[in-house]
C-alpha cells in the first residue's frame, strides 16, 4: 500500500471508530477554523490535505496526532519524489503565503508581551512615525501589518471595558509600530506546514495550539510558576511557545486569574488557532522554542475567552 493511500485507510478507520460523526460537527468542534466542507474533502483524501487541516480533524476524531503526522509526511515525501503536487489548496508559486484563515469581528490579541514591545519600542525597533498607514505596509507572509488590526485590533476581547484599558490601547499602538520595524528590516520569517523552519530572529506562524503544561489552580502569585507552555506542530518539528500568564489580556496587575471561561483551555481540555510572531529561542531536529511576542486568537465568532 502506498503512503498516502494507507494515510487516508487509516483515517477512514479512525473515522469509523468514532461513530462516522457528521461533517457539521467536526467543524463545529474545531471552533470552525475549518468549514465542513473541508471536513468532508479531508475524510475523502482524495488529495493530500494541508497538515494543519488534518490535524484538526484528527483531534475532534480522538485519533493519535503523532501516528498521522508520521503516515501524513510519509505521503508528503512520495508525492514530491513522484513529482505530484503538493497538499489540497497549496500554491508552488506562492512560497510566503499565508494560511488562508477567515478572520471574524471577534478575533483579538489574547496575549501581547509587554516588556518586550517596550524595549523593542524604545530601541527604535519599529518603522518611521506615520509609516503603520502607508500603502505599501509591510506584510508578514501575504498579510499586511495593518490587516493584522483592522479586525480583532483590540488587546482583549472585542466591546469590552477591561482595567487599564487606554494603556493596552497604547501598547497595541507600539506593537503595530514595532512589527511593521521588524518585517521592514527582515526580521520576521514566516513558517509554513510544508517548509523549513526559517533562520529569522522573529518567526510568523499561524496555527493550532493547546496547552502542554497547566498553571497551578486559581491565582497565580508565584513568578516562578508563572509560565505555561502551548504547544503546535508542523509535520516535522513540534512548535513550543512559553508564554507569560501576565501577559494575557485576562490578567489585572499582573495576576492572572483562572474561571470557569478559561478552565478548559488552560487545564488541557483543547484546542485554539492562534496568529503569532515569537522569539526564536531554540531549534533542534523536531522542536522549535519560542517566546511570544503577540498571540492573537482567530475565533472564528465564538466566544473564546483568554
Amino acid at each position: 500500500m502506498d503512503p498516502h493511500s494507507e494515510l487516508r485507510h487509516r483515517l477512514k478507520r479512525v473515522y469509523r471508530e468514532a461513530g462516522e460523526p457528521a461533517t457539521r460537527l467536526i467543524a463545529h468542534q474545531t471552533h470552525n477554523a475549518i468549514s465542513h466542507t473541508t471536513v468532508a474533502a479531508v475524510l475523502r483524501g482524495d488529495r493530500l490535505p494541508r497538515w494543519g487541516q488534518l490535524e484538526l480533524v484528527i483531534e475532534v476524531l480522538n485519533g493519535d496526532r503523532e501516528e498521522f503526522r508520521r503516515l501524513w509526511v510519509a505521503a508528503r515525501d512520495a508525492a514530491d519524489n513522484d513529482g505530484q503536487e503538493g497538499p489540497a489548496g497549496a500554491d508552488p508559486a506562492a512560497a510566503q503565503a499565508q494560511p488562508s484563515y477567515a478572520p471574524s469581528p471577534t478575533d483579538y490579541f489574547c496575549y501581547v508581551s509587554r516588556s518586550k514591545v517596550e524595549r523593542l519600542y524604545a530601541a527604535g525597533a519599529g518603522a518611521d512615525e506615520g509609516s503603520s498607514v502607508r500603502r505599501d505596509e509591510p506584510t508578514v507572509g501575504s498579510a499586511s501589518v495593518g490587516e493584522l488590526f483592522r479586525m480583532g485590533g483590540t488587546f482583549g476581547r472585542p466591546h469590552l471595558l477591561t482595567h487599564g484599558s487606554a494603556r493596552r490601547v497604547e501598547l497595541m499602538q507600539q506593537l503595530r509600530h514595532v512589527l511593521a520595524g521588524l518585517v521592514e528590516s527582515g526580521s520576521i520569517g514566516w513558517l509554513q506546514d510544508e517548509g523549513a523552519v526559517p533562520q529569522s530572529r522573529y518567526v510568523a506562524y499561524t496555527g493550532v495550539f493547546h496547552r502542554s503544561s497547566a498553571p497551578p489552580p486559581g491565582r497565580v502569585d508565584d513568578p516562578a510558576v508563572d509560565i505555561i507552555s502551548l504547544t503546535g506542530s508542523v509535520p516535522r518539528s513540534d512548535v513550543r511557545l512559553d508564554c507569560s500568564l501576565r501577559y494575557f489580556s485576562e490578567a489585572v496587575d499582573e495576576k492572572y486569574v483562572i474561571t470557569s471561561e478559561n478552565h478548559w483551555f488552560l487545564q488541557g481540555g483543547g484546542s485554539l488557532l492562534f496568529d503569532t510572531v515569537f522569539l526564536r529561542l531554540h531549534h533542534e531536529p523536531g522542536l522549535l522554542i519560542g517566546s511570544p511576542l503577540f498571540l492573537k486568537i482567530r475565533s472564528a465568532g465564538q466566544a473564546v475567552v483568554l
